[in-house]
């Protein structure tokens, strides 16, 4: 898997990875969360935390990775912990299945595509 490298800009500084995590609501005490950018080490803790105030907020996730440019091993064990804190608390998470090609690949590497909650929609 090849991954963008940060790099300077023109003035010298170092332009990193940027991550997008939106939480939309689709009706009462549901909402989607929507991610684009680049899940990794730096940006990883952001998408927790909104998993995290999503699964206070809500009953039913529903996790849209579609616009997800790069995702390693940080940004699926994010992924997996809110799976897990779902499942603690009795709410449902589910991942959409329009996976973007990076994230299907590395749910493939990892062997979990079978075993995490995606759903077609």
């Amino acid at each position: 898997m090849s991954r963008p490298v940060a790099h300077p800009d023109d003035r010298g500084s170092i332009l990193t990875p940027t991550l997008s995590v939106r939480v939309v609501s689709t009706g009462e005490r549901a909402v989607r969360v929507l991610v684009s950018g680049e899940l990794d080490l730096a940006t990883a803790p952001r998408l927790d935390a909104a998993l995290t105030r999503a699964l206070t907020d809500a009953d039913d996730l529903v996790l849209d990775l579609s616009n997800v440019t790069f995702i390693d091993s940080t940004g699926l064990s994010a992924i997996l912990a809110g799976v897990s804190a779902s499942q603690l608390n009795g709410s449902s998470l589910a991942i959409s299945s329009t996976l973007a090609p990076q994230a299907r690949k590395l749910f493939q590497l990892a062997g979990m595509e079978s075993t995490l909650p995606l759903v077609d929609e």
